[in-house]
């Protein structure tokens, strides 16, 4: 790669993790890559010239699996991550094929709500609804009710409501691949709507969502990777036998467990399918709930 030996190139490393990635500070900006080795045959089928079908995709992904990997026992290689992501945007890009615009901006409307940072030198500048705009003016006794209903649900909260800033899969919130995710079940459970109606329901069905039932983009899977996706595939037991031990290390900590328990999942349409909230805790969990009552809260008194 050229990029490596380029005069503008400050840093570059390799960062270890479940999903290894290269770091590379270039020309001052900073972006990350994701390296899978690939067979050419099954590199030309995921990046076919003419748009990649699923098929050919699951080919070249099984193909990695059984002879890049060892056979579906070596279930741990960070490179089989990333390319079950690929897939699973694909899906996510053929669900949304005759709603483009409305996915593209009803997806770019609810990452905005979630990365509108929470500033703390903010959290007394919401005006309380109480007091008149001005002097002489009577309160609103809808802006009484409004308050009243907030505080119900929100005691003790008195920052500004437009700051959230629930992004970041690290901190143990919601990732692009979560929301995307959230979006795209939305608009296939309600086509042909409006931004505004699926931005509502969006905030309604999952300020209500019973978590940790699962939200998925429901596919019919192909039969001929059963054997693969029996090992690989999502399932709750082996995420919390992995959260409890792995992660958590509830054996050394036992005051972690009940952030150990399954909080939230969002499962990609990936081959194999993968958990993209694995990293809500308990304590995430309950500020993610939070801000998602608030959210509906806030649409219904918009209306």
């Amino acid at each position: 790669m050229e990029i490596l030996n380029h005069s503008r190139t400050n840093f570059i490393a390799k960062i270890e993790g479940r999903i290894p990635l290269i770091k590379i500070n270039f020309m001052e900006a900073e972006f990350d890559l994701l390296l899978v080795s690939l067979p050419k045959n099954s590199f030309n089928k995921l990046i076919a010239f003419n748009e990649p079908k699923i098929e050919k995709v699951d080919e070249a992904i099984a193909t990695y699996i059984l002879e890049r990997i060892g056979g579906i026992e070596a279930k741990n290689n960070g490179q089989l991550w990333p390319l079950s992501g690929y897939r699973a945007n694909l899906r996510l890009y053929e669900s949304t094929v005759n709603s483009r615009k409305t996915f593209t901006m009803l997806l770019q409307t609810i990452k905005f709500w979630t990365k509108t940072p929470r500033l703390p030198n903010q959290q007394h500048l919401a005006p309380d609804p109480r007091c008149p705009p001005l002097c002489g003016q009577k309160p609103d006794p809808r802006n009484l009710a409004k308050t009243t209903t907030r505080r119900r649900l929100f005691p003790g909260r008195t920052r500004n409501p437009t700051n959230h800033y629930i992004y970041g899969s690290k901190f143990g919130f919601l990732n692009g691949s979560a929301i995307a995710i959230l979006t795209c079940k939305i608009i296939l459970d309600f086509p042909a709507n409006s931004v505004p109606f699926l931005l509502k329901k969006f905030f309604d069905i999952y300020s209500k969502w019973e978590w940790p039932k699962p939200v998925e983009i429901v596919e019919l899977a192909n039969k001929k990777y059963n054997e693969i996706r029996l090992v690989l595939d999502w399932f709750g037991t082996k995420e919390v036998y992995h959260r409890h031990l792995n992660q958590f290390h509830v054996d050394l900590y036992p005051w972690l467990l009940e952030h150990s328990k399954l909080q939230w999942v969002v499962l990609n349409p990936g081959f194999p399918t993968q958990n993209t909230t694995f990293n809500v805790n308990k304590s995430t969990a309950e500020i993610l709930k939070l801000e998602f009552l608030e959210g509906c809260l806030i649409l219904t008194e918009t209306q």
